[in-house]
């Protein structure tokens, strides 16, 4: 308790309790970033086979080169991660309270940072874990409120309301800390849905055929070949085009067939494979299909527990807003003041303006005011 008490005055914080609150979400958000800080090597941690915490199938759109896919992930863990830390440095009072500079630089950076984010995050939205209706709207939603709350905040703090900016900056962050919140839940609801199955209740996600085809053939079954179908087996009735479609330009991928026949199979562009779910299972496809059908009710229920969550810690920490209410009305009663003063020197020698004049006019005003 002591050295609580100790740190809490080394950051600036009016009291013991304040840290505590302070350190009830910038903890768990730190173990979340330490721990996905390799997921910024989207090659060395996303798409590394033997990576058992890699999200099955994603890397497929990731390494399609130069598209929106590849460009947007990169943006947004490059722009994320370092956002979220500064954020917290943010809301440490000594930073914002003694070093006002300092604070304004990295609030700037954090802006365009958070704002970059959640615009590459729509970018990647319609892949990202199934790309399903869930997913698009728990990322629009997200995203929209992302922007709401920096856009309130910059106007609030900009006219000296610094409670309110205090406000709209914890909200927005803590709203976008929903993506860590989602993750247990995601997890939970894809073991629920493989309980399920065994009770002969049935889910299924519907997967791109070519993202099913690379889950199937590049090694993500971290190594358990006898649990590996053969794909033109199992999906060549959904994902294969019949012998006549073969030179169309929908087809992405042809290989000879094995069997006694003869010919080729291939994979169509734009088919969908309708797979099973069961994260439980050892088969990649299988894993795939059930985070996918998790992945967007998680994040919109992660999203509304944040937006509940961040209500109730501002009620907790109101002596903190009442501080700066008052801190704001100082401030603005001393620019209303200076306005007033230039206002009164501006009237008492109406040619000391601030346009600078060609230099016969200052000259001539010179004189005038000589006279």
């Amino acid at each position: 308790m002591s050295t609580l008490n100790k740190l809490h005055r080394r950051l600036g914080f009016a009291k013991a309790a304040d840290l505590r609150w302070f350190l009830l979400p910038t903890i768990p958000m730190l173990i979340f970033i330490l721990l996905r800080l390799p997921i910024v090597s989207v090659k060395g941690y996303m798409c590394n086979p033997f990576n058992e915490r890699a999200a099955p199938g994603e890397c497929y759109w990731h390494t399609l080169p130069w598209s929106r896919y590849q460009i947007g992930i990169y943006l947004h863990l490059w722009s994320v991660f370092p956002a979220t830390l500064i954020a917290i440095l943010q809301f440490v009072p000594a930073i914002r309270t003694r070093r006002i500079g300092v604070h304004r630089f990295l609030g700037y950076i954090c802006w365009i940072l958070g704002i970059t984010a959640a615009v590459t995050a729509l970018m990647i939205c319609d892949r990202s874990f199934g790309g399903s209706m869930a997913t698009k709207l728990a990322t629009s939603i997200l995203a929209a409120m992302c922007f709401l709350g920096h856009y309130k905040a910059y106007k609030a703090v900009k006219s000296y309301h610094l409670d309110k900016h205090r406000e709209w900056m914890l909200r927005t962050w803590i709203w976008m800390g929903g993506i860590l919140t989602m993750r247990p839940l995601m997890v939970l609801m894809a073991l629920t849905i493989s309980f399920l199955v065994r009770q002969d209740i049935r889910f299924n996600a519907v997967l791109p055929c070519p993202q099913v085809f690379y889950m199937l053939t590049n090694g993500e079954d971290i190594g358990i070949s006898n649990a590996k179908p053969d794909f033109f087996t199992t999906y060549g009735f959904e994902c294969s085009p019949a012998l006549g479609m073969m030179s169309t330009p929908s087809t992405v991928l042809a290989r000879p067939n094995m069997s006694p026949l003869g010919g080729f199979e291939a994979i169509l562009a734009d088919a969908r494979a309708t797979i099973g779910a069961n994260l439980i299972s050892r088969r990649t496809d299988f894993r795939a299909a059930a985070l996918d059908l998790s992945f967007g009710p998680a994040f919109l229920l992660g999203i509304a527990i944040n937006a509940i969550i961040v209500e109730w810690y501002l009620r907790k920490t109101s002596n903190e807003a009442q501080r700066l209410q008052k801190l704001g009305a100082i401030k603005r009663k001393l620019v209303e003041r200076k306005k007033e003063v230039n206002s009164e020197k501006l009237d008492e020698h109406p040619y000391k303006q601030s346009v600078r004049l060609p230099e016969p006019e200052r000259l001539r005003s010179n004189v005038l005011l000589l006279k």
